[in-house]
C-alpha cells in the first residue's frame, strides 16, 4: 500500500533530476501529482498507526459524547465533499454516550465514506442513531451493490477488499472498516 505512492513520488523526483519537466505545465501537474500522492500516504499512515494503537490496547477516552452531533457533522462534512450524492441523516434524537469522541467520529465518517466509495455512484446513504436497551446503535446504510455473505464475513479484516483486482486509487487500502 505505501509502495504505490513512494514509486510515484519517486518517480517525479527522477524525472526532475533528468530534466524532463522544465516545461512549467508539466511541473506544476507533477508537483500536484506529488502532493496528492503525499496526502494518500499521509492518511495510510495515520490509519495504519490507529491500528496499532488500538493494538497496543490503549484506553480509549470516556467523555460524555453527543451522537447526534457527531453524525450532523459527519453528514455535512460528506455532503461538503460529496455535493451530488445523497446522504440522508434520519432523526437521531437526543442519544448521548460515553466514549471517545474523536474516534467515534473517525468511525463515523469512516463508514459514510466507504458507503460512497463503494455503495456505487448513484448510491444514497443513509444515517442514523437510536438507544436499544443500554446500547447505542448507529447505522450508515446505503442502498448500492451490496455484498455476498462471505464477503460480509470478511469486511472487517485487514487489508481485505471485497473485489481482489481493485488497485489502491479504487480500491482503498481495506482497513477502513477493521478500525
Amino acid at each position: 500500500e505505501l509502495r504505490t505512492p513512494v514509486t510515484s513520488i519517486s518517480g517525479f523526483a527522477d524525472l526532475y533530476r533528468r530534466g524532463s519537466l522544465d516545461d512549467p505545465d508539466m511541473l506544476a501537474d507533477a508537483m500536484r501529482r506529488i502532493g496528492g500522492e503525499s496526502t494518500r500516504m499521509a492518511l495510510l499512515i495515520d490509519d495504519l498507526l490507529l491500528l496499532a494503537r488500538l493494538d497496543e490496547g490503549r484506553p480509549l477516552a470516556s467523555d460524555r459524547v453527543d451522537v447526534a452531533e457527531v453524525l450532523r457533522d459527519a453528514v455535512l462534512d460528506a455532503s461538503a465533499s460529496h455535493p451530488t450524492r445523497s446522504i440522508d441523516l434520519r432523526d437521531a434524537g437526543p442519544v448521548v454516550l460515553v466514549g471517545d469522541d474523536a474516534r467515534l467520529r473517525q468511525v463515523v465518517a469512516n463508514l459514510i465514506q466507504n458507503a460512497l466509495a463503494h455503495g456505487g455512484p448513484d448510491a444514497s446513504v443513509s444515517v442514523g442513531a437510536w438507544v436499544e436497551g443500554d446500547q447505542c446503535v448507529i447505522e450508515v446504510v446505503d442502498d448500492g451493490v451490496g455484498m455476498s455473505p462471505e464477503q460480509i464475513a470478511h469486511a472487517t479484516d485487514r487489508f481485505w477488499r471485497a473485489d481482489p483486482a481493485r488497485v489502491r486509487r479504487a480500491g482503498g487500502t481495506g482497513i477502513v472498516l477493521a478500525i
